[in-house]
């Protein structure tokens, strides 16, 4: 019985990852500077804090792709990049793999000036090279 519901609490997690990653992918090509883009990325940025699910490379990749050409100096924006550095230090996800390099093509547009993008990829690749030495 205890096995059946961590199951089903796996898949729970899974498919809210999914919803999130899809969310911001649904995204992509829209306008930061809209209230309406604004509060929706807010929202985002509390559901991925809020949320026990781990984030795999396609969650991730799905994310970035999103987020292109949104303006970093926007502070929602800033907000679900900041989320997004806090949930790749806490996931135990092995995120080496082609998805993820690729990713650095999916954010085009975004300014690597901001620290939420610089903090995010810093934790990125501490991830990747914490997996690759074990």
């Amino acid at each position: 019985m205890v096995a059946g519901n961590l199951v089903r609490i796996t898949e729970a997690s899974s498919k809210v990852a999914r919803e999130i990653g899809d969310s911001l992918y649904g995204l992509k090509g829209m306008n930061s500077e809209s209230p309406a883009v604004q509060d929706i990325l807010s929202a985002l940025a509390t559901k991925i804090r809020q949320s026990k699910a781990e984030f795999n490379r396609q969650i991730l990749v799905m994310a970035l792709c999103g987020l292109q050409r949104m303006g970093t100096d926007n502070s929602a924006v800033q907000e679900v990049f900041e989320a997004l550095a806090e949930k790749i230090s806490k996931s135990s996800v092995d995120f080496e793999g082609p998805e993820t390099i690729d990713s650095r093509f999916e954010v085009r547009g975004i300014s690597s000036d901001s620290p939420a993008v610089q903090d995010m990829f810093l934790k990125l690749q501490d991830k990747i090279r914490e997996r690759s030495s074990t």
